[in-house]
C-alpha cells in the first residue's frame, strides 16, 4: 500500500485496523506492507519538484519560493496484492 504523508491516515492506526479486519478470516496472518511517501511539490518560480523538508512550510525547497502544486503525498493506493493458492488440508 501506498501512503502519502498527508492523505490523513496514521500508519500505526492503518497496521492496527488491517489486523482487526483480518481476525477470523482466510486472510488472517497476511501481512500489510506500507510505503509512506513524501510531500513533493512543482516550484512555479524555478520549475523542479522538489520534496518538502517539513510540513510546517510548503517552499520550493531548491529556491524557497511558496510552492502549492502539489506532485505526491496524498495517496492512499493498493500498489499491489500477492496471493499463494495454498491447498487446504483434509
Amino acid at each position: 500500500m501506498r501512503l502519502g504523508a498527508l492523505a490523513s491516515v496514521i500508519e500505526d492506526s492503518l497496521q492496527f485496523c488491517w489486523g482487526v479486519t483480518v481476525e477470523g478470516t482466510p486472510l488472517e496472518g497476511a501481512k500489510l506492507v506500507i510505503s509512506v511517501l513524501p510531500v513533493v511539490v512543482h516550484c512555479s518560480a524555478c520549475g523542479k519538484n522538489g520534496e518538502l523538508e517539513s510540513l510546517q512550510s510548503f517552499r520550493c525547497p531548491h529556491c524557497g519560493e511558496p510552492a502549492s502544486d502539489l506532485r505526491q503525498g496524498r495517496e492512499l493506493e493498493i500498489e499491489s496484492i500477492e496471493i499463494e493458492d495454498v491447498e487446504e488440508a483434509v
